[in-house]
């Protein structure tokens, strides 16, 4: 009995052929040079020097309205110069809070759209400080040109994305250059302007005229990846932490607006004391939402 199975296991297994000497072949595998990179042409170099512009000239309001914002006070009607007091913060609480949406967004979106749009902020800024005749107009176009500038920061983070490691640093140096450029000439034109009639508001009006030029030259040069991390647009728009933003946005303005009204107010102040604390509130609650609620 056990012969005729051994028997049928070795039929069954006979029909099985063996090939030892079968060969395979193999998909052809793909080159890959080690250390390769992206070459740089005299456009990339364009670009680069364009994007290290709008990067510097985000600065330009703040070191030339330094050098002449009490005098400029008195100009614009203001005997008192409070108003002076706000022109540096109401650029830099701009710029901070553009920051904050550029930042966080331009990796969804695209860096374009947010340098584009702040571009064209800035220059509206620009163009409405330059034909101010009071000072609230002027520290509101201070405000709307420091929040474009805050989306026009982004061209920092977009420099290294065109370059590869090796020319990086020449990037960054660019672009930090612009910046020193301004920060050592713009409190001479600033003193020099404000002591020749009018001539304080071609400071802005250059302003005005540079960004519109960055602001051609942009669109019609920069065209980078519309969404980097691959997230379709609805499906961005729908991810975005709305109550977040709500609450970050004005936390951080009101605190800033206290601390500003400290410098010519007392810090025991309504003003001072009220802005503060309810700009903590905020930014507390903000800090619990991104904590426990799911947003992405």
């Amino acid at each position: 009995m056990a012969v005729d199975e051994s028997n049928n296991v070795v039929a069954e297994k006979g029909d099985i052929q063996y090939h030892e000497d079968a060969t395979t072949t193999s998909p052809p595998s793909e080159p890959h040079e080690v250390g390769a990179t992206v070459p740089m042409t005299w456009k990339t170099w364009l670009v680069i020097f364009i994007l290290s512009s709008c990067f510097g000239l985000s600065f330009w309001p703040v070191p030339t309205t330094a050098a002449m914002e009490g005098k400029l006070a008195a100009k614009l009607g203001d005997a008192t110069g409070i108003s002076s007091y706000w022109y540096i913060p109401a650029y830099t609480t701009g710029s901070a809070l553009g920051f904050l949406i550029a930042g966080a967004n331009s990796d969804l979106f695209g860096r374009r759209l947010f340098l584009l749009c702040g571009e064209v902020l800035a220059a509206l800024g620009m163009l409405l400080s330059a034909t101010a005749k009071g000072p609230e107009q002027f520290t509101a176009g201070l405000a709307i040109a420091g929040f474009g500038g805050g989306f026009c920061q982004m061209a920092m983070c977009s420099i290294p994305e065109l370059m590869p490691n090796k020319y990086r640093h020449i990037g960054i140096a660019l672009s930090d250059g612009f910046v020193f450029l301004i920060v050592i000439i713009g409190p001479v034109v600033g003193r020099y302007a404000i002591d020749t009639g009018d001539g304080w508001k071609y400071i802005y009006y250059g302003g005005f005229v540079a960004q519109i030029i960055s602001l051609i030259a942009l669109f019609l040069l920069y065209h980078p990846p519309k969404h980097p991390r691959g997230v379709p647009w609805r499906e961005a728009i729908g991810g975005l932490d709305y109550v977040g933003t709500v609450l970050v946005m004005p936390g951080v303005c009101l605190v800033l607006v206290g601390i500003i009204n400290t410098t010519y107010m007392s810090t025991k102040s309504i003003l001072v004391v009220v802005p503060i604390a309810i700009g903590f509130a905020l930014l507390v609650a903000f800090g619990l939402w991104e904590t426990l609620s799911k947003t992405k």
